[in-house]
């Protein structure tokens, strides 16, 4: 099929699916329980271009459904699935069934300002990996993330917040519930983050993993602004397993030309391994548009990839690879 007929093909759908999805959240109350559900739904057409072949295809990226609220008015609960990651992408074998349980848990704030939360969810280390999917100014987010941050473990944290600074930290086994590997609390995740003004803010991030930092190690720092239709971010990672290092780096700068519309660009640098003299490089250019307040939007973006490979849509490190890479996606959200 060829690409331009995909996009018809989407821009069918995003019509059709647009009027199914764009709804207020459904809420309920039952005695002391208070609870309400949100959904994300997001569809990708994809046109990869690698000399001497070329690919195009869907992908549902998500199709998140969450429950969340709460039990005497203290007592917090939230669970997410995502049946996406039950679909097998080009190339790769089935996923385990246990991929789709996402987020799972209950908070409760033992004083003003301060809680204790235990379940599974993501832990405190990247910022762009703690935004909800919903919001990301791009269709998929930065490799940066993906290595260090997109995944949920099993865990407690603690967080603290004030007006102007917060904290967090968690406890954590360092894989998934559904991972077939060991279930003890190894690894130690803490971030801070600084407003000095509203829609800006400083932060940073430490993770000892495997009780010592020389085996499972990472660091970060970020800064965020925001003036009025103008947007930046920035963030910086580095990771150590073992006598293995890798780095990495994004930026996005974005402009609201109206309410409604935003292009935006991305750099990403990423550096899997020190004994590689080699970074993977990353540069896209994309266009946000808002159809219904945040319920949909359509993002479309176009990337220059070195080194890099996107075997489904979303961008790895491949040495020696050069692709150029296509993706518009809709989103419904309630």
């Amino acid at each position: 099929m060829k690409f331009t007929k995909n996009f018809v093909f989407i821009g069918i759908f995003t019509v059709l699916s647009g009027m199914a999805y764009a709804v207020d959240s459904p809420q309920f109350e039952s005695g002391d329980w208070k609870g309400k559900f949100n959904g994300l739904f997001q569809l990708w057409g994809i046109g990869n271009y690698e000399k001497p072949t070329n690919h195009q295809y869907l992908r549902i990226r998500r199709a998140e459904i969450k429950l969340s609220g709460s039990y005497l008015k203290d007592w917090k609960y939230f669970l997410m699935i995502d049946p996406a990651r039950l679909l097998r992408a080009p190339g790769s074998s089935q996923p385990p069934i246990g991929n789709a349980l996402q987020d799972f848990g209950v908070g409760y704030p033992p004083a003003e300002n301060f809680e204790i939360t235990v379940g599974q969810f993501k832990p405190p280390i990247t910022a762009e990996g703690l935004d909800p999917s919903s919001g990301l100014a791009l269709p998929e987010r930065s490799l940066l993330t993906r290595v260090y941050d997109e995944r949920r473990e099993l865990g407690l944290r603690l967080s603290y917040k004030q007006e102007n600074w917060n904290v967090a930290s968690m406890l954590s086994t360092g894989v998934p519930v559904s991972a077939d590997e060991s279930q003890t609390l190894q690894d130690l995740n803490t971030r801070a983050e600084w407003n000095p003004q509203k829609d800006s803010s400083i932060g940073a991030f430490i993770t000892i993993g495997k009780w010592s930092y020389s085996k499972k190690g990472r660091w970060g720092l970020n800064l965020r602004t925001k003036e009025e239709k103008f947007e930046l971010s920035a963030e910086y990672v580095q990771g150590k397993d073992g006598a293995r290092h890798s780095k990495g780096f994004t930026t996005e700068i974005g402009y609201w030309l109206q309410e409604d519309l935003e292009p935006i660009f991305r750099l990403e640098l990423f550096s899997p391994d020190q004994s590689i003299k080699t970074s993977g490089k990353a540069q896209t250019l994309g266009v946000n548009y808002i159809l219904s307040k945040s319920n949909l939007k359509l993002q479309f973006a176009v990337s220059a990839l070195q080194h890099m490979a996107a075997p489904n849509g979303s961008p790895v490190f491949s040495k020696g690879s050069i692709h150029k890479l296509a993706v518009i996606a809709f989103q419904a959200s309630i």
